[in-house]
């Protein structure tokens, strides 16, 4: 059930690597990171939430949802990517 969150989650994150995008450190991650609004459709979206779930089970498997949401929230900031930002609900206060 927490996998099928997480991807329900990571909706429309696509980075792009030469190499294994699971030996991608977390700086490397997010260098590589497309605004979702770039890719082609939704095929491609779907594809970058697959491998975006897969990164984070094999980089933060311990991370709670709001972590992960934290995480996708600053990539998509710090990438500018308008349209997605106006999509990410804003994080629960611990507790609830």
């Amino acid at each position: 059930m927490r996998y099928l969150l997480i991807a329900a989650a990571m909706v429309l994150l696509r980075p792009v690597f030469a190499a294994d995008p699971l030996a991608a450190s977390d700086e490397q991650f997010a260098a590589a990171f497309r605004c979702p609004e770039t890719l082609a459709d939704d095929a491609e979206r779907n594809r970058a939430n697959e491998q975006f779930s897969a990164w984070i089970h094999a980089h933060h498997a311990n991370w709670s949802l709001q972590q992960i949401l934290q995480f996708r929230a600053g990539l998509l900031s710090t990438h500018s990517c308008q349209t997605a930002l106006t999509r990410v609900p804003e994080p629960a206060e611990p507790g609830h």
